[in-house]
């Protein structure tokens, strides 16, 4: 004897397998920042010191953090499809020039998402936030989907430069995806 329900099971398994998805990442509210609405989603990117202040300038020998925030402005838990971004652009650092063409000096990970994960589940009104340092160190905590750090050194005195784009999708139990326009996101500084 077949129930409908019997139907309705690999909507249903799929439901229960985005909802299961919990990120490990750090959860924070976004209160008093400046943010790029692109729908229900608000993405940010910023250049942060070790205490998290957003910076313009630093000194040379100071450790520079990328800290990109994704924010659920909804009233629901939302599920974000992967690729949220390009991994193989994301977080690069380009140091600028004004005589030659700027230099791609790399990005402060080797690998991202060596575990697989099929999306970010943000519940409503949350934000998750990524991080990672330009430098390793022991005392700062790098988000868990960067599982290998590039071996950089300090920056050099220069101008910096650091965009990507991020495009995203948001998987629904039942109906069609909704695709946001992607968004470009940039930031400079200076090492001094």
């Amino acid at each position: 004897m077949s129930f409908p329900l019997n139907n309705h099971l690999p909507c249903m398994k799929t439901f229960a397998l985005y909802t299961s998805f919990v990120s490990v990442l750090f959860l924070s509210a976004c209160k008093d920042k400046e943010v790029t609405p692109i729908g229900p989603i608000e993405g940010r990117f910023d250049i942060v010191n070790e205490q998290g202040k957003v910076m313009t300038s630093f000194a040379k020998g100071q450790n520079v953090i990328f800290r990109f925030e994704v924010k659920n402005t909804t009233s629901e838990a939302v599920f974000l499809k992967n690729p949220l971004f390009d991994a193989q652009q994301f977080l690069e650092l380009y140091q600028l020039s004004s005589s030659t063409s700027n230099v791609l000096l790399g990005k402060p990970y080797n690998h991202i998402f060596c575990d697989y994960r099929g999306g970010f589940n943000i519940p409503a009104r949350s934000t998750i936030t990524l991080n990672i340092s330009w430098v390793e160190v022991a005392n700062y905590s790098n988000s868990a989907i960067f599982c290998s750090h590039a071996a950089n050194s300090y920056l050099q005195p220069g101008r910096y430069k650091s965009s990507f784009a991020a495009a995203f999708t948001i998987l629904k139990p039942t109906g069609p995806e909704t695709v946001l326009p992607a968004q470009s996101f940039s930031q400079e500084f200076d090492v001094r």
